[in-house]
């Protein structure tokens, strides 16, 4: 017989692939061995969950296929906390919307190797559309951040800092 503990271990940790499809992202593998998506066909539930985009707090959605909306949850539970939640403060609010849109095109990274179907086609087109409408706000919010940071402190403003560089 097991200890309680050691059953724990072995039982509650997803462990390699779907025994079903070969699906390998660990958020995605439940307690049964088989992925959120083969899980929801063997209980008759549909695989599609919808997708907040920005978050809760914000009405729009996307169709998602479960698969990967538990991989972008997981990404999104060990975000910064300061990037958890929408924000008035506009440099808060640009980061955690870049950080939204890094995590999500990383995922469609990763499921375009593994997806042979065009199941995620409709995701893409909004998700695309979202690229687009928040690009151009992060760009504005910068570039008003920048002219405030230029008037106020000078050219050379950002000297003394050490951001990170883009790589």
């Amino acid at each position: 017989m097991l200890s309680p503990e050691f059953e724990k271990i072995i039982f509650t940790r997803p462990r390699g692939a779907c025994r079903q499809c070969g699906e390998t992202a660990p958020a995605a593998i439940t307690k049964s061995g088989l992925c959120y998506e083969c899980d929801c066909r063997r209980r008759g539930q549909t695989t599609v969950e919808d997708h907040h985009l920005r978050g809760r707090a914000h009405p729009e959605t996307t169709d998602l296929p479960g698969n990967p909306h538990k991989v972008i949850s997981e990404k999104e539970r060990v975000r910064d906390p300061l990037l958890k939640q929408s924000s008035d403060n506009p440099l808060l609010e640009a980061a955690r919307i870049v950080a939204i849109v890094s995590e999500q095109a990383e995922t469609i990274n990763e499921c375009k190797h593994k997806c042979k179907c065009d199941c995620h086609s409709k995701w893409r087109e909004q998700f695309i559309a979202f690229i687009a409408k928040a690009g151009k706000w992060v760009v504005n919010i910068l570039l008003a951040l920048a002219g405030f940071l230029l008037k106020k402190f000078g050219e050379n403003w950002h000297h003394g800092f050490s951001f990170p560089r883009f790589s």
